[in-house]
C-alpha cells in the first residue's frame, strides 16, 4: 500500500475516533427552558427565606373567605388569627416554597377573571424583616396540569410551574400545628395515663425513674412511650364544644419544669376517637391506632429485676434476718461459702406483677447493693399466696417476688 494511501486511512482513522469521542462524551443539547429565558417575566422578587417575619394568607373561593395571619416568633412560627396556636412547620415551608419556586413566569394574554384570578382563589404575601413584601396571587391551573395561572406584574397574567396554589388553599385549621404534645424529652419528670383500668405513672426521682405502685422504669421502655407521645397528631380538628369530652375515656399527663401538659381521650366517632388538649385548645379525632399506646401496663415499662445489679457492683450486704457481706473480686464473689450463690438468687429474682399491692409489714432483711449508686430493697415476710413483699427504699412501691426466688438469700 502506498505512502499516500496509509496517510489518507491514518486521518480517516482520526476524525472516526474523533467523532466517536464526541458522541461518547458530548453532552445533549439543551431543551430552552421558558421560564427561565429572556422572554420570561419576573412574577415574584427572589428573598431569603430566613429573612421572612410574617405571612398574610387572603382565601377568596367559592364555599369560602378567610385570612390566616401568621408571625415568626424567636424562630416558631406560630398563627395569629383566626385562632392563636403554634403552626404547623410542613404547612410553613410548603407556603413559602411556593412562593419562591413561582419567581418567574411566562406572559399570558387575557383577562385576569378568565384565570380565576379576579380576585386570585388565594394569595400569600410574606413580609422580609427590611420591611419590604412580596406576594404571590394563584388562580387556576392550566389544562395541562403543569402550570398555574397567577397574578403577574401590572395586573397582567402569568403562568408558572407545577401547582403552587395547592399549599395556599387548605382550610384554615389545616395550617396549625396537628401535634399534640410539645416539649423537650430529656426535660420530662413525669408521665401518666390514667382510666377506668387504673393509672400508669413513672416519676423520676434523685435515685432514678419509678413507677407509682411498682418498682424501676425500664428506660428503653421509658424512651419509646415518650417518642410515641410526641408523634401524637390530630387528624382532623373540630370546634371546641364538639370534642372536649365531659366523662374522658383517658387521661394523659406530661410534666416538665415548664409545668402539666394535659390530654383527654373521650368517646369513638366514625373519624376516631375525640380528643381533647387543654393547653393549646387542640381538639379533634385522632387515628385509633396511635392511642395503642394507652394498652402499656407495668410489666411493659418496668424493670423486671427485683435487685438492680449492673457492672459496678462491688459489694453487697444482709442486714436483719441474716448478717453478710458480698463483696466483688476478679469474676466472683468472696465473703461466704454461698456467695455466689446468694448473688445470683438476686440477680434472678423477678417481680410478680398483680393490680392490688402487697401489704407491707416491715423489713426482715434488707439487701445493700453498692455500685455507682447505692440501693437499699426491703424484704418482708412471706405472705399466705407464697410471696415476699420486696421495698425499694429508693423509691417506687412494695411489690411481689415469689418465695423459692429467695431462698437461698435467707441461707436455705
Amino acid at each position: 500500500m502506498e505512502r499516500r494511501q496509509l496517510r489518507l486511512l491514518g486521518a480517516l482513522a482520526a476524525l472516526l475516533l474523533a467523532m466517536t469521542l464526541l458522541l461518547w462524551f458530548g453532552e445533549a443539547p439543551e431543551t430552552p427552558d421558558p421560564y427561565a429565558d429572556s422572554d420570561s417575566i419576573e412574577v415574584v422578587a427572589g428573598f431569603d427565606l430566613g429573612a421572612v417575619v410574617s405571612m398574610r394568607l387572603i382565601q377568596q373561593l367559592p364555599d369560602r373567605a378567610s385570612t390566616v395571619e401568621f408571625s415568626k416568633v424567636n424562630g416558631e412560627w406560630r398563627v395569629d388569627s383566626p385562632y392563636s396556636a403554634p403552626a404547623d412547620p410542613e404547612a410553613i415551608v410548603s407556603m413559602l416554597d411556593a412562593l419562591r419556586e413561582s419567581e418567574r413566569g411566562v406572559g399570558v394574554d387575557g383577562q385576569p377573571a378568565m384565570f380565576g384570578l379576579d380576585p386570585p382563589s388565594a394569595r400569600l404575601v410574606v413580609k422580609l424583616g427590611d420591611g419590604s413584601e412580596r406576594s404571590l396571587g394563584v388562580g387556576n391551573v392550566a389544562p395541562d396540569g403543569a402550570r398555574t395561572y397567577v397574578a403577574g406584574p401590572l395586573g397582567g397574567v402569568a403562568a408558572v410551574r407545577g401547582t403552587p396554589g395547592e399549599p395556599l388553599l387548605e382550610r384554615v385549621n389545616e395550617y396549625r400545628d396537628h401535634r399534640v404534645f410539645r416539649f423537650d424529652p430529656g426535660a420530662v419528670t413525669r408521665v401518666s395515663v390514667a382510666s377506668d383500668l387504673g393509672k400508669l405513672e413513672a416519676t423520676k426521682s434523685d435515685m432514678g425513674w419509678f413507677l407509682t405502685g411498682f418498682g424501676r422504669v425500664d428506660l428503653n421502655a421509658l424512651d419509646g412511650w415518650v417518642v410515641d407521645l410526641l408523634s401524637l397528631r390530630i387528624d382532623l380538628f373540630l370546634d371546641l364544644d364538639a370534642a372536649k369530652p365531659e366523662v374522658p375515656r383517658f387521661t394523659i399527663q406530661v410534666e416538665t419544669a415548664d409545668g402539666i401538659q394535659n390530654m383527654y381521650i373521650g368517646r369513638d366517632t366514625p373519624y376516631g376517637p375525640l380528643v381533647f388538649f387543654g393547653d393549646e385548645g387542640l381538639n379533634g379525632t385522632m387515628d385509633p391506632g396511635l392511642l395503642r399506646m394507652l394498652e402499656r401496663g407495668p410489666t411493659d415499662v418496668g424493670v423486671a429485676e427485683a435487685f438492680p445489679f449492673d457492672e459496678t457492683v462491688r459489694r453487697v450486704r444482709l442486714t436483719g434476718a441474716r448478717e453478710l457481706e458480698i463483696t466483688r473480686q476478679g469474676d466472683g464473689w468472696t465473703g461466704s461459702s454461698d456467695a455466689a450463690v446468694v448473688v445470683g438468687a438476686l440477680q434472678a429474682a423477678q417481680l410478680t406483677y398483680k393490680r392490688s399491692p402487697p401489704v407491707w409489714q416491715g423489713a426482715v432483711l434488707t439487701v445493700e447493693i453498692e455500685g455507682d449508686q447505692t440501693h437499699h430493697i426491703e424484704i418482708g415476710q412471706p405472705d399466705e399466696e407464697g410471696f415476699r413483699a420486696v421495698r425499694d427504699v429508693d423509691g417506687g412501691e412494695a411489690v411481689r417476688v415469689p418465695v423459692g426466688e429467695l431462698s437461698a438469700v435467707f441461707g436455705g
